[in-house]
């Protein structure tokens, strides 16, 4: 079994740590050296101050003749009774002792006393394990003897207390690399793990903190657009499906339609002339009433049938030209103002006439505009408002009404035939349908706006492009 690699967080951490380690301890080393090698050359300097200051001292029982033995031993009992002098001694001019403290160590050498008595001043020097020795020529006229003593340095052999700071120091920077790498780093990283794990489960409403360290804002932010890319290309991709299953509903649908309004249509032109030739002859009251009612329902039978054959038969390029908006607006209108349930509707223009040409029926589009105002009316509206939005490509008219708003449940369902809310002999629900064919054979589209507030249909046409003929006058 192949182990698991190492998160990214482990690996920072553990790779900064050490690179901080080796630093600490190479800082640590070499201020160790630079406190080491300042501290012995005071400690020298001490040295030869206090060797200096004894020849100094001895040189008075040191020049007597006889030599005051006992003086010499007194002054070198008293100061090598210092707990730091490790050795003491005093010789004559024939290197024999006069007088020593007690030895708290090996005796050392005459390398340094020799020096001193050649150089004529005192002199000290650092040996192994950081002993200090000095040595001085005591002279009075001339030089009588001469001093040397050792002592341990003190401040030196205090190394524990550097390399504990030094332990410290790495310690602090450890704990705080750990921190910068978990929140600048780690964090921002999983978080982003946890969010691309959501956009696998099918989430795209997640969202990244475009906070932080440059890069790690802009992999959000990239992260962010690319989830609403995501969100926007699905929701074009389930309209296409929508579009696909209506236009497959609408093909059998047309089949079917065609098949039965041929069938359909022949027995009711007889029934409707039979009735017509009925009419013109001898009838008493209630006689006349009947066949009228007949006569009414036939034609609105064959309303329903000429509305189907319609819907299954598409408009042929042929008959597409440049068109107009408010020229096929102000058509609908005249058409549909005589009715009775639209004459209280008001009509508002937001600049329409200034729309550029589409590509389109002239006839077939005020066909799906009427369509459209008749359905406002149908649905108590006070107020339908024109609108025109426009791009590079196409040209699209907006008709919103006040009326009443179409139920969430049915506003996928308003372009599938047959379906109506319209109370049963007031719809066919193939308004809407064939309005959305008549549109689509343009290359356009019909669609109901998500908006709310005001039902809104969008007829979506291409731009006529210049040079295709069929320019209006």
């Amino acid at each position: 079994m192949v182990p698991a690699p190492a998160s990214l967080r482990s690996q920072l951490v553990i790779g900064l740590s050490l690179m901080m380690l080796v630093a600490t301890v190479s800082v640590g080393v070499i201020t160790r050296w630079n406190v080491g090698r300042d501290t012995y050359e005071a400690q020298k300097q001490h040295a030869e101050a206090l060797v200096g200051a004894l020849a100094s001292m001895l040189a008075p029982a040191m020049s007597k003749r006889p030599l005051d033995r006992v003086a010499v031993q007194r002054a070198v009992a008293h100061i090598g009774a210092q707990r730091v002098l490790r050795y003491l001694e005093v010789v004559d001019v024939a290197w024999r002792v006069v007088a020593r403290s007690p030895s708290k160590g090996t005796r050392p050498s005459t390398i340094i006393l020799r020096r001193a008595i050649r150089q004529r001043r005192a002199v000290s020097g650092v040996l192994r394990g950081g002993v200090v020795e000095a040595a001085a020529p005591i002279r009075a006229v001339r030089r009588v003897g001469a001093v040397r003593l050792r002592f341990s340095g003190a401040v030196v052999g205090s190394s524990t207390v550097v390399w504990v700071i030094v332990a410290v120091d790495t310690l602090v920077l450890l704990l705080f690399v750990a921190f910068v790498v978990t929140r600048y780093v780690a964090r921002p990283l999983t978080a982003l793990e946890r969010a691309a794990a959501q956009v696998a489960r099918g989430d795209l409403e997640v969202k990244l903190d475009e906070d932080g360290p440059r890069e790690l804002a802009s992999l959000a932010l990239s992260f962010n657009a690319m989830t609403s890319s995501l969100r926007e290309q699905l929701h074009h991709i389930e309209q296409q499906r929508r579009s696909l299953i209506r236009s497959e509903k609408l093909a059998s649908v047309g089949r079917l339609a065609a098949g039965v309004a041929h069938e359909v249509g022949n027995p009711l032109q007889s029934i409707i002339g039979f009735a017509d030739i009925l009419l013109a002859g001898e009838l008493d009251d209630t006689q006349r009433d009947f066949l009228e009612r007949l006569q009414r329902e036939a034609q609105r039978i064959h309303e329903i049938v000429r509305q189907m054959l319609d819907y299954s038969r598409p408009t042929e390029e042929g008959e597409r030209g440049a068109v107009r908006y408010d020229d096929v607006v102000n058509q609908a209108v005249r058409l549909v103002r005589p009715q009775e349930r639209f004459k209280r509707v008001e009509v508002v223009d937001k600049g329409i006439a200034k729309a550029p040409l589409v590509d389109a029926n002239e006839s077939r589009l005020v066909q799906v505009i009427v369509n459209l105002l008749l359905n406002a009316a149908d649905a108590g509206a006070q107020r339908v408002t024109l609108s025109v939005e426009q791009d590079d490509e196409c040209v699209s008219l907006g008709v919103a009404n006040d009326g009443d708003p179409i139920a969430d449940d049915h506003r996928e369902h308003v372009f599938d035939p047959f379906f109506t809310t319209k109370d049963p002999g007031k719809g066919t629900g193939l308004g809407l349908a064939v309005s959305h064919s008549i549109v689509e054979s343009f290359g356009g589209e019909l669609s109901l706006a998500p908006q709310r507030e005001l039902t809104t249909f969008m007829i979506r046409l291409p731009r006529h492009a210049p040079g295709d003929g069929g320019e209006p006058e």
